[in-house]
């Protein structure tokens, strides 16, 4: 399955160019593909208009061009000073990419923090986490998975759980949707046991607080993903007023990390406008085995048989013990009826606007040949009763949760999936259908922006306009052809993006880039400065040929008694010399500051990214 590949060019002066991680290449590995030479030209995808890195320089070699030989080095074969230069990346690539990001990292030992817990809460971003834990275990990496979840397992995938005391948040009446506090003896002993290397926690919650309190205790690095968009909830379940003060908790948390993480560049793009710096981009990614045209009720089509790849054997605990048929779950979704079927899955609440598609649903009724349509809503949440209410009279047959092979047949039945939420970050339902073979009618706002491609991987319908929407999900229910190749595209892009890919460019770049910003940062930190002076700087004054003769002959002078220390301390001008004390110290200080600079990296353009020299 295609992974994220580095896309490289060489400049005009002979260099290697390189910027951001691109999807849809043929490496899903993580091992990036480079030229054989630093004259060689490889371009392996065409540049997409979105984000564009910024020129840098590194002086001396770099470690990853080592192997590429140009001169002699302590008897190793090197290139010539690489210079990085800007490339065009995919939408998708928020990361910055240095040398490192390019080479398989260590096994590392990493506390995964997060709230609701991934175990027993369905939402969007259960399966990324679930994914995250068994490709960092896959690639020997220690794992410590920290919860509120009074079930959770006791080991998942070879990971260890902890459970944390949680609670159930007042104004929502999901059950699973449970949040922590996070302040335990028992946790914090556990960290300081594991020593992690990176702590990474999910946001907004309750946990990132005493995330960011065991991050400084431990002085570990901290990443931070953002995954529900609380400004955009807070109108619809509280006072509106709370949103600028939730704006600033956002910062906070931001600003304490060492790298925030979100799932789009949408959102990579409002919370830069709203002063959170030092973003990167969780790359997407779908299960394309459990998510499968081969649920649907006599199969998928063949050509769309033909553009999905045979699935793989499921996980022992992904598989149902006794699942629906196709045409059984069609027949349930449906009603028993034998029209076209509408589809949308998510949690039935109310940021989701799912009372809008009653009316599109009404709208589609009325043109000839569709007034049999249903419509059915797959999952459950606060919100099940009023959309019960809403839609009683109409074709709509709410399905509750499902989940395994029964949530595929679910997808895979539906003839045409709508989504009308704009609050999604991602919008995960939304590949899920794709890696299904369903076409998607969805508003244009949020994280579904990157997701689909109008026009060619889904259709976009302005956000109010119901006429639109039902006019777009009419042409896909009366043309079959449209809807077939809409749908063998959908299929192709979502093979596009596959977990291990997403979750292993996070491991190989967002980690190491968090790693670098700590040490970054304790670097210039008061105390580690002092100590640099005392242990470093005065080391080497008190070494100096002059300081030490100058020495020499003050205690000579002592013993013999030619200088007399009380004489000498009270008839010498003392008070200009301890005058000049605090600007000695000054300059010092300047002097190791501009050192460190110069032996171990710089700021890259003011964002903190640490590059270390040779």
């Amino acid at each position: 399955m295609a992974g994220p590949v580095v896309c490289y060019r060489s400049s005009a002066s002979g260099g290697v160019r390189s910027r951001g991680v691109r999807a849809g290449g043929s490496c899903a590995c993580g091992v990036m593909t480079r030229p054989s030479s630093p004259a060689g030209n490889l371009s392996l995808l065409p540049p997409l208009p979105s984000h564009t890195g910024t020129s840098r320089q590194i002086s001396g070699v770099s470690r990853a061009a080592q192997h590429n030989s140009g001169g002699v080095v302590n008897n190793r074969r090197t290139t010539p000073p690489l210079t990085l230069e800007p490339v065009q990346a995919s939408a998708e690539s928020a990361v910055e990419v240095d040398e490192d990001c390019l080479l398989e990292p260590p096994t590392r030992r990493v506390a995964v923090i997060v709230e609701p817990s991934p175990f027993s809460h369905v939402s969007g971003m259960k399966n990324r986490f679930l994914q995250l834990i068994r490709t960092l275990r896959g690639a020997g990496d220690e794992v410590l998975v920290v919860t509120p979840d009074p079930n959770c397992p006791e080991f998942y995938h070879g990971a260890k759980c902890q459970h944390v005391a949680g609670f159930r948040l007042p104004l929502y009446g999901a059950p699973t949707l449970l949040l922590s506090l996070g302040l335990s003896i028992r946790l914090f002993v556990n960290l300081w046991k594991l020593k992690p290397h990176v702590i990474h926690v999910s946001s907004p919650g309750l946990l990132v607080f005493a995330s960011i309190l065991y991050s400084r205790l431990l002085h570990v690095p901290l990443v931070v993903s953002y995954h529900t968009h609380i400004p955009e909830y807070i109108p619809r379940y509280t006072w509106r007023g709370l949103v600028e003060p939730m704006w600033s908790v956002i910062r906070f948390c931001s600003r304490a990390a060492h790298r925030t993480l979100v799932t789009s560049t949408i959102m990579r793009d409002e919370l830069g406008q709203h002063g959170v710096d030092n973003i990167g981009v969780w790359p997407k990614g779908v299960d394309t085995d459990r998510f499968h045209p081969r649920f649907r009720e006599g199969g998928g089509s063949p050509a769309l048989m033909r553009v999905a790849t045979p699935p793989a054997e499921l996980d022992d605990a992904d598989v149902d013990a006794s699942p629906l048929t196709g045409a059984a779950m069609r027949k349930v979704m449906t009603g028993g009826r034998s029209g076209k079927l509408l589809i949308c899955v998510g949690r039935l609440g109310a940021e989701k606007n799912l009372f809008d598609l009653k009316d599109i649903l009404a709208k589609v009724q009325q043109t000839p040949g569709l007034e049999d349509t249903s419509l059915c809503l797959v999952g459950d949440g606060p919100s099940r009763k009023e959309l019960e209410a809403h839609f009683e009279g109409t074709n709509t047959v709410f399905l509750g949760m499902v989940t395994g092979d029964d949530l595929s047949q679910a997808y895979a039945n539906g003839d045409v999936f709508v989504m009308p939420s704009e609050s999604e970050t991602l919008g995960f339902v939304v590949l899920e259908a794709m890696a299904s073979g369903v076409p998607c009618v969805a508003v244009a706002a949020g994280g579904l922006l990157d997701i689909i491609e109008d026009g060619r991987t889904g259709l976009f319908y302005p956000s109010g306009d119901f006429d639109k929407a039902a006019e777009l999900t009419v042409k896909l229910l009366k043309d079959d052809k449209a809807r077939e190749e809409l749908a063998c595209s959908s299929r192709r892009e979502a093979e596009r993006f596959g977990w291990a890919a997403a979750t292993g460019t996070l491991r190989r770049c967002d980690y190491t880039i968090a790693i670098r910003h700590h040490r970054e940062r304790r670097k210039w930190s008061p105390l580690s400065m002092l100590r640099r002076f005392l242990f470093f700087h005065l080391p080497q004054f008190l070494r100096r040929k002059t300081t030490i003769a100058a020495l020499a002959l003050l205690t000579v002078g002592v013993h013999f008694g030619y200088v007399h220390p009380i004489a000498f301390i009270k008839g010498f001008p003392i008070k200009p010399v301890l005058l000049l004390v605090p600007v000695w110290l000054i300059v010092s200080l300047a002097n190791s500051i501009r050192q460190f600079r110069q032996l171990f990296g710089t700021y890259d353009n003011g964002r903190g990214a640490f590059l270390e020299a040779n």
